[in-house]
Parts: C-alpha cells; structure tokens; sequence
C-alpha cells in the first residue's frame, strides 16, 4: 500500500503551505482535524496574518476565532502564538531544520510531547530502574540485551507483513527494537557515544527454499509437514485447533472480522500472508547484533534475532557489586549479590493481569492522565526518548557499513 501510494503521491503533502513556519503551524492545527479544513482555515489565518511578526503581534482571542473550526482552538492558537515569537526571538524567523533544535522548540512552546515507549511503564522494567538506582549491584559497568523475536514473529511481521521492507517502512532495528534501545539508554544513565553493528539477511532467501516448495504455502507439499514457517499451519490450521475465534490476533489481521474458514483460506490464497517465506519480497535482516558505548563508559550490547524457539526479552545486568538478570521467557528477575545467596523475583507478582506489555499499557495511560493534570513530568518526554532513535539510526548506518563505528551525535 505504502509503494502505491508513494507511485500516485510522489513527494506531495495535501496540507497548503508556502514557507517552513506556515507547514509546521499547519502541521499543529491538524490534530483532530481533516487537512483539508486545516487548509480552509490557513488560508483565512495566513490573509489576515500574512508574515511571522503579524502572528506573534496577533490578539489572542482574534486567533482562536480563526481556528475554533480546527478544534482544540486555544491550545493551538496560544501554540501558534508562542512559536511564532520564539522564531524570531531566538532562530532568526526560520524552523529549526535539526532535531536538537526542534526539541528546544518544543520545550521553549510549552508543548506536551510525549513517546509511548510502554516497557518504561511495565512494572517488571520498572523493577528493574530501581534496583539500579538503589545500588544493590554496585557501579553498573555493562549491559548484555536480547530480543528473541521469534521464529513465526519474524515470519508474520517482518517476512510476510507490513514490516518487512526498510524502505516501506523502517530498518527492523528500530521497528521491532526502539523498546530495547530506549531502555538501555535508560537504564546506562546516559546519551549514547557510539554504535558498531553487523546483521543481515540470511536466511529467508530463494536459495534456502527447500526442494519443491512453491510460492504459496496452501499448494506446496511442505505446508502439511515440517516446514516450521507454513501459513497454512500457522493461519488455518492452528486457528481451527483453538476453536475458529471470530476475532483474534493474528487472524484478524491477514483478513477481516468475523473471521470465517473461506475468508482465511482466500487471504492465504490471494494475500501476502500466504506467500513462502522464501519467495516473498522481504529485505529487513532475520538478526542483528549491535555493540553500544554510553559517555559514561557503560558498555551494552543487544541481539536481535529471528531463530528462537520463542519471544520475550532478556537482559543482564553486570554490577561491580553484583549482577541483575530479566527473562521473560521464565518470568523472573534474578537479583544476584557477590558473596551472597541469590534471589529470584517472580513477574507475576509485579504485574497485574489482563493488560498488554506485563503491565505497562495500563500504567502509560494512568501516567497520561498525570501528566495533563500536571502532577507527574513523565519519563518518556520527546527528548528523552528519541535518544533510542537516534541510536537505531546509527545502528542501521554501521550495519550497512559493514561494523563500522558510528558516532551517534
């Protein structure tokens, strides 16, 4: 879909603009609202207030008139208002074209901008920060992550799915990893200095498609055997067993709900989620290693790959004093002191049940409402977070370069 709509779309954008400041306030009325009222109502806003100056002289009540169509009318005038003095206050009347400088703009605006990275908010991660900070491991020296993203994970998401093609979408490293990079940075205590990284495509290739196997998996003669990637097993065959739900994940996502079998068998028919896994047009790596220094000497490395038996997170942490270790695969956290007997936390005593991500979607939303009625600041604020980003981007630049190492600011 993203490739079709790049071929009919080539580099436009439906919101009207003709300087740098009049995209980015149109970018900010386009919360909740259509671009193209957005587009009615600039062209109102930009008439009456034709340059930058006229916009940070403007009445404030004049300016929530103009853009009550756009909803949420105050906030994104006395927004609009603000930016447009800090512009040409302190940038000389053009956008900040860098990210550093977009963040101080939007610190300075007094904007809320938050990154929903949940794992910050499960209560297992959360376990994890405090042990940390209470010392019990000593001075934190080095960190050792791994990402087991799973055999048909992989083959779901990043074989099959909307995932699989870094131009459609994004370098794996950051689709399936900025949880991880975001919780290393906060768990080292520091900005990132630089990335070595080496990964590749190996193995859902052509050339590794056993003899015989055709491109899809309904006709092949492996479907009904031993390939571990079949769809037809993992789509049909596995849906069947758990008693044919009418809408449930990952069903629901190669075809529509209410599930039904000639709905599941005409996706795996006709739709990307029933191709081989060897003969589809998938290019994101199936692993990944990448080796981090933060500026203050911690080192960490994480593992991001597709030949696990199943998912879950593991970290290791490794203390002057002691060591931590976080698996979820055997849900537990292992609290290991020098010259004493070890601990095991068990996650199900630190995580409630019935919500996604051990706990972290129901703590994120109750931060959310904290943070807009101004009792907590949070811990996942725009500047904090695209620090996983930025080290996601220097992971994929090392990558391609063979392990090169990778200043990341």
């Amino acid at each position: 879909v993203v490739r079709i709509l790049k071929e009919h779309y080539p580099d436009t954008c439906s919101l009207e603009a003709q300087k740098d400041y009049e995209l980015l306030f149109a970018t900010r009325l386009s919360a909740q609202c259509t671009d193209a009222r957005v587009n009615l109502v600039t062209a109102v806003l930009y008439d009456r207030y034709p340059t930058l100056e006229s916009l940070a002289s403007a009445d404030l009540e004049d300016l929530c008139t103009i853009i009550k169509p756009c909803g949420l009318f105050r906030t994104k005038a006395n927004d609009i208002k603000n930016a447009s003095i800090i512009l040409l206050e302190q940038y000389g009347g053009k956008v900040p074209d860098s990210m550093e400088e977009l963040l101080k703009l939007q610190k300075k605006t007094g904007c809320k901008a938050f990154v929903c990275h949940v794992l910050r908010y499960a209560p297992a991660f959360v376990k994890i920060a405090e042990l940390l900070e209470s010392g019990i491991i000593g001075k934190l020296v080095a960190i050792q992550a791994l990402e087991r993203v799973g055999y048909s994970h992989q083959a779901h998401s990043y074989v099959r799915g909307n995932w699989r093609r870094a131009e459609d979408s994004t370098p794996m490293i950051l689709a399936k990893c900025c949880h991880d990079l975001d919780l290393l940075q906060f768990y080292a205590g520091s900005k990132c200095e630089s990335v070595s990284s080496v990964g590749e495509l190996s193995y859902f290739k052509a050339e590794n498609a056993p003899e015989g196997a055709t491109e899809r998996c309904l006709d092949c003669p492996h479907a009904d055997g031993g390939c571990p990637y079949s769809a037809k097993r993992q789509y049909y065959t596995v849906w069947k067993e758990i008693g044919c739900p009418e809408d449930v994940w990952p069903y629901n996502i190669i075809a529509l709900a209410p599930l039904t079998e000639e709905k599941l068998l005409t996706a795996l028919r006709e739709g990307p989620y029933g191709r081989c896994v060897y003969h589809c047009d998938n290019n994101v790596v199936d692993h990944q290693i990448t080796q981090m220094t933060f500026e203050n000497g911690v080192k960490a490395s994480l593992t991001m790959t597709a030949f696990t038996a199943g998912g879950g997170r593991r970290m290791d942490f490794f203390g002057t004093h002691g060591q931590l270790t976080l698996d979820e695969k055997t849900n537990s956290i292992f609290v290991g002191v020098y010259c004493k007997d070890g601990e095991t936390i068990a996650l199900q005593d630190l995580t409630e049940k019935g919500y996604g991500h051990g706990g972290g979607d129901y703590h994120l939303v109750h931060t959310l409402y904290d943070i807009l009625e101004g009792k907590v600041t949070g811990n996942t604020s725009l500047d904090r977070s695209v620090e996983s980003h930025l080290i996601g981007i220097a992971a994929e630049e090392s990558r391609k370069a063979g392990g090169k190492l990778v200043k990341v600011h």
